[in-house]
């Protein structure tokens, strides 16, 4: 059966998700279940993980998909996840959402679990497809490459990750205002660039080459081509890069 969803409070759509439009905050839900599908392989029984689900605006698609498969997410941020289990597990058992008390400069300064070390609460060999929407954009290098080796252990064989970038070239930062704004912290192996000092994991742009090598060694193939988006003033298929990847 088919439930109609309610929207969520507009104080929680803009908080993780930056979408507190209603009409954008369901548009999005729903470009990414294209994606998901064309990209990452998503079928109706598909085990699916939402990495950073905040207030559910992926899962919300996807409950029209998953008719025989499972959706886990998880988030630092405790209301958001509350709202989903209350008005979307309620409705869809086999969606389940999870807090987890990550430390995180933006969304979560107090939470006692560092992203460095944290180990997804889920078995190994589990996922279908694991994807990450506007994640890796809030962290910094190792705890993305933390959150790379456990995407890499609970994905089964054959499994697939699509995660949204802010990706960084030479010619991009050049020729691109946002990008070019960026701080440069990486140093001679051009790692990343952040919007702030005070705040660096507010916005955080990483290289290309970097972020190659890190799929690279958490035994992630990239399917080519990755595919731009338009966060810099430029044509993409999407406000952020996606870059698909196969176990």
């Amino acid at each position: 059966m088919t439930f109609v969803l309610p929207l969520p409070p507009s104080h929680l759509r803009g908080t993780s998700d930056g979408h507190g439009d209603p009409l954008q905050f369901v548009a999005q839900s729903y470009e990414f279940l294209g994606y998901f599908r064309e990209l990452g392989g998503l079928d109706h029984d598909s085990k699916v993980l939402d990495v950073g689900c905040g207030v559910g605006r992926m899962a919300r698609s996807l409950t029209a998909c998953l008719s025989s498969g499972e959706y886990h997410g998880f988030d630092v941020i405790e209301e958001q996840v509350s709202w989903c289990r209350n008005n979307i597990s309620h409705r869809y058992p086999n969606f389940h959402f999870r807090h987890i008390d990550i430390c995180n400069n933006v969304y979560n300064r107090d939470g006692e679990i560092s992203a460095e070390s944290l180990q997804f609460p889920y078995q190994s060999y589990t996922f279908d497809l694991v994807f990450l929407a506007s994640v890796f954009t809030h962290m910094l290098p190792e705890a993305v490459e933390n959150y790379f080796q456990e995407i890499s252990r609970v994905l089964k064989p054959g499994g697939r990750c699509l995660i949204t970038w802010f990706l960084l070239t030479d010619e991009r930062v050049g020729n691109m205002e946002r990008a070019a704004f960026m701080i440069d912290k990486g140093g001679k192996d051009r790692v990343y660039r952040v919007a702030s000092l005070e705040h660096p994991e507010n916005v955080v742009g990483y290289y290309e080459q970097y972020v190659r090598s890190a799929y690279l060694i958490a035994g992630l193939k990239i399917i080519e081509p990755i595919r731009l988006g338009f966060w810099g003033g430029t044509q993409g298929i999407s406000g952020q890069d996606i870059i698909v990847a196969e176990k």
